[in-house]
């Protein structure tokens, strides 16, 4: 500081007298630059501290060598870059403003590439010289991770999958058509589990060297053998069907050859000729070796030494056959073997007494299946009550027309009707119906329809089924029912008045026999206990009476009089 003072005051005294010196000098300008020049020449030898310099009058920081000190006294790069620190950078993009360590920085830890801030690549895709995040061994990046390059013929899809046409997979590089379910991908073939070929869609166990599959996908014999498991073997003949891969024949039958034959029994093994063969020149009968036959008994075709006559071989002696119950005893003889029968000496047969059977291991009169035995009565007797037996069939049923229901013989009415043990008959359950015998029916008598709770007419919309009268009413006062269409109207000569609801004439002409009462709303014959007939406009007595030309009125029978009704009743002296 006390140099900085000194040459100022230096300067300043220099300055004043150049000044005074103008005019000698001549050219006072002259004179102060070379005083300043001499100044100069005095700092110069003014040392400044490391890395600064001494800049107009002062020791300021030095610029790097990239950016030398403009005339403005700025550390300048060249070609429009900024100084950070001691180099020279190119400018940070308007998006990538610098931070405090000199770094051009994206927001949301992103990566400056060229001017444009753009995501980070994944650390397996690092960014190239083109600023492209690459994969390795020239995959494609798709999202955040690297997959193989999409063949030509599978594009990728914009869900990132190299998608083959026609819903076929992608194999490594090839397209593929889809495995069946039950033969997944492994390792880029339809694999089939445990070993099995894949056959169309179908997991198949492996054919066996000596079976190729045949086009048709099956397993397939040399010299049209059958494949048993593992093996071809020679085909079974048609009697004796493979069963477990063995032919097979009937049970009790042996296969020999081609032929199914009986079994040998224990007691006579086959031979090499296949023939079943009984030790000491004895005979294989059916399934037993026995002694040959004496000669007065030759074997007949059931295998049996047979006697002449129908007669046994007792010994060696024939002898007649027991019949049908009988056994031969030891002694040779025939003997019954059930309880109860007897012996026919005739044919040597056993049988229960006439009229007996043999149940319960004994002999017992016979009542058939239905029907038990009352020892008390002596007789047979059927289970359900009313039943009747049958001794020449040995059957129980009920009389024709009934049928057994709860163990007892009842009517058969169906299900419409009961039986009515007092009237003995068929009753239909719904009140008014009759009942049908050929179909064990019940229905409303014809013209009648069942309304839900009783037969009633079909009167159609316009009238009413009266139950007492079984008629037909109009609904409307005064009108009459036509059954042809079951409709109502007035009768004629009226129409319907819908203000006083009845029928009323349509004229007030009554005829000569009649006039016409407003107060009564009808023509009202001239004489006294006559009805007027609007049809023939003609006035007639009523029912119960007759004209009297005499008199010239209508009169009651004799013995009888008109009440005030016109009805005639007999007198109170009757």
């Amino acid at each position: 500081m006390r140099f900085h003072a000194a040459f100022g005051i230096f300067l300043g005294l220099a300055s004043a007298g150049a000044a005074t010196n103008v005019n000698a000098n001549g050219n006072g300008l002259q004179a102060r630059e070379s005083l300043v020049s001499t100044i100069g020449s005095l700092f110069s030898r003014t040392t400044c501290g490391t890395g600064y310099e001494y800049y107009n009058y002062a020791c300021v920081v030095k610029c790097p060598t990239a950016a030398p000190r403009a005339s403005n006294g700025v550390c300048t790069c060249p070609g429009g870059k900024e100084l950070v620190g001691t180099e020279c950078k190119e400018k940070c993009p308007a998006c990538a403003p610098r931070a405090s360590n000199g770094v051009c920085t994206c927001p949301n830890n992103q990566d400056l590439v060229g001017n444009e801030c753009k995501p980070k690549c994944p650390a397996y895709a690092p960014r190239a010289s083109n600023g492209v995040c690459t994969c390795p061994n020239n995959q494609d990046l798709v999202g955040t991770e690297c997959k193989p390059k999409c063949p030509a013929y599978a594009p990728r899809a914009s869900n990132g999958v190299c998608t083959c046409p026609n819903n076929q997979d992608l194999v490594g590089s090839e397209c593929k058509p889809k495995c069946p379910p039950a033969a997944p991908r492994v390792n880029g073939v339809c694999t089939c589990p445990n070993g099995k070929d894949l056959v169309g869609n179908e997991c198949k166990p492996k054919c066996p060297a000596c079976a190729p599959r045949a086009s048709n996908g099956v397993c397939t014999c040399p010299n049209n053998e059958d494949l048993v498991g593992n093996e071809c073997k020679p085909k079974c003949p048609a009697a004796a069907p493979r069963v477990n891969g063995v032919c097979t024949c009937p049970a009790g039958k042996d296969l020999v050859g081609t032929e199914c034959k009986d079994k040998c029994p224990s007691c006579a093994p086959r031979g090499d000729n296949g023939v079943c063969t009984c030790p000491n020149n004895q005979d294989l009968v059916g399934s037993e070796c026995k002694p040959k036959c004496p000669s007065c008994a030759p074997r007949a075709d059931n295998g049996v030494c047979t006697c002449p006559n129908n007669e046994d071989l007792v010994g060696n002696q024939c002898k007649p056959k027991c019949g049908t119950g009988a056994t031969r005893g030891n002694d040779g003889n025939c003997y019954c073997t059930k309880r109860g029968q007897v012996l026919n000496t005739g044919d040597n047969s056993c049988a229960c007494p006439d009229g007996q059977e043999y149940v319960d291991n004994c002999c017992k009169v016979t009542c058939g299946s239905v029907a038990s035995y009352n020892p008390r009565k002596g007789r047979c007797e059927c289970p359900s009550q009313g039943q009747v037996y049958d001794s020449t069939t040995k059957t129980c049923s009920c009389p024709t027309g009934q049928e057994v229901v709860n163990n007892c013989c009842k009517v058969n009415c169906g299900s419409d009707a009961k039986y009515n043990y007092w009237k003995d008959e068929c009753v239909c359950k719904k009140s008014g119906q009759t009942y049908n015998s050929d179909d064990q029916t019940c229905s409303c008598p014809t013209g009648q329809d069942w309304n839900g709770w009783s037969c009633s007419l079909d009167c159609g919309n316009q009238a009413y089924s009266n139950p007492w009268s079984n008629q037909c009413v109009c609904k409307k006062y005064g009108q009459v029912y036509n059954s042809d269409d079951k409709t109502c109207g007035c009768p004629p000569g009226q129409d319907w008045n819908s203000r006083s609801s009845c029928c009323k004439p349509t004229q007030t002409n009554c005829g000569n026999q009649a006039y016409w009462s407003d107060s009564k709303g009808a023509c009202v014959c001239y004489k006294s206990n006559m009805d007027y007939n609007s049809g023939t406009q003609q006035c007639s007595c009523k029912s119960s009476m007759y004209y009297s030309d005499s008199q010239s009125e209508c009169c009651c029978p004799k013995g009888q009089t008109a009440d005030s009704y016109g009805n005639c009743k007999r007198g109170r002296w009757w």
